[in-house]
């Protein structure tokens, strides 16, 4: 649009279909061509930097594997916080980014994990002891009040069996027609 006479004003907008490459963080050059000789007397470019805006809860992304085994080893649960566009953004220092942990039929066992940031922009981490129960971990990534994605389960599995532990009976003795109880022990590799 022509302002004053000379002056125009071209607005990159977001809406503008031709223009979702201001989606994107990063460096662009913005350059002036034109039909006209007098377009190429000099350099008619401006270099923009386009960073990404607030991060979104609602966009972001928490991954965490469906299954895993009971062992020493934690469950790592993966953390991806981007903007309104998909860019990725770092949680601001006032803003908390924290998780709450709790397993299926365990009344009140519910804890905080700490968050660790990881390699790039907008990457974190979480770690979780796996505890040694039939049932489903349950992950909840908070920013701030809001719910990053949605609440994780992880089914908990238990693992195979390596060896025998221990193989006793209630008695060495028994009279004939009585009942004899034994108890065998299975260990897996971690026990």
């Amino acid at each position: 649009s022509q302002k004053e006479e000379g002056v125009f004003t071209v607005t990159f907008s977001p809406n503008n279909t031709l223009h979702k490459q201001l989606f994107k963080a990063g460096y662009y050059r913005v350059n002036l061509h034109g039909a006209s000789s007098i377009y190429d007397q000099k350099q008619h470019h401006y270099d923009v930097h386009v960073v990404a805006g607030e991060p979104d809860a609602s966009l972001s992304l928490v991954s965490c594997p469906e299954k895993v085994v009971w062992s020493p080893n934690p469950a790592v649960c993966n953390i991806s916080i981007v903007d309104a566009y998909s860019n990725p953004q770092r949680v601001p220092g006032a803003i908390q980014l924290r998780t709450i942990v709790n397993v299926d039929d365990v009344n009140g066992d519910m804890k905080f994990v700490k968050v660790h940031e990881a390699n790039g922009l907008g990457n974190y981490t979480i770690e979780e002891a796996v505890p040694r129960l039939r049932s489903w971990l349950n992950i909840t990534v908070l920013m701030g009040t809001q719910t990053v994605d949605r609440m994780k389960r992880i089914q908990l599995i238990p693992s195979v069996v390596e060896n025998l532990g221990e193989f006793f009976c209630g008695s060495s003795a028994v009279v004939a027609g009585e009942r004899i109880s034994c108890t065998a022990l299975f260990l897996d590799k971690f026990c």
